[in-house]
């Protein structure tokens, strides 16, 4: 017998805007309408409710809203208040290593990555960034000594 939902529990959909790649930029208009059209489309599905356009125009590429941090420093800044809530996180600090290792910092990455697996010896991530280090940095020798150190074997 097929389950039977109530009416109330429509799906919800979002139409992200799209970006326009050309180099005049005065062609978003044309990336606007396709997004309106869509939406138009997806409207007239009753079963669907279709989230407003303004809704998500915050994740427009262009916008100054910075959804991915692709901005280093505010995620930095972030993570500064999480480590100080938080100040045995070894999420945190996994973060903040990441960034480091991505702006070629790769002493303070190591730094924060140790500290993390100190503090969260069995987290894969942290293990898998960790490896990853020492073997961009050619320190062969390190992984095969922490890997025996926790009990696994190459």
């Amino acid at each position: 017998m097929p389950a039977i939902r109530p009416t109330s529990a429509r799906r919800r959909i979002a139409v992200l805007p799209f970006e326009s790649l050309t180099d005049n930029k005065n062609d978003t208009y044309f990336a606007d309408g396709v997004q309106d059209e869509i939406l138009s489309n997806l409207a007239k599905m009753s079963e669907l409710k279709v989230i407003s356009r303004t809704s998500v125009m915050g994740y427009r590429p262009s916008s100054n809203r910075d959804l991915r941090y692709r901005n280093y420093d505010r995620a930095c800044v972030h993570i500064a208040i999480a480590e100080r809530a938080l100040p045995n996180s070894p999420e945190a600090l996994a973060l903040k290593a990441y960034i480091d290792r991505r702006q070629g910092r790769w002493d303070e990455s190591m730094k924060g990555l140790e500290k993390a697996r100190n503090l969260d010896p069995r987290n894969s991530s942290v293990l898998n960034n960790l490896e990853f280090n020492y073997i961009y940095l050619r320190r062969y020798r390190t992984p095969r000594r922490f890997a025996a150190a926790v009990g696994l074997t190459f």
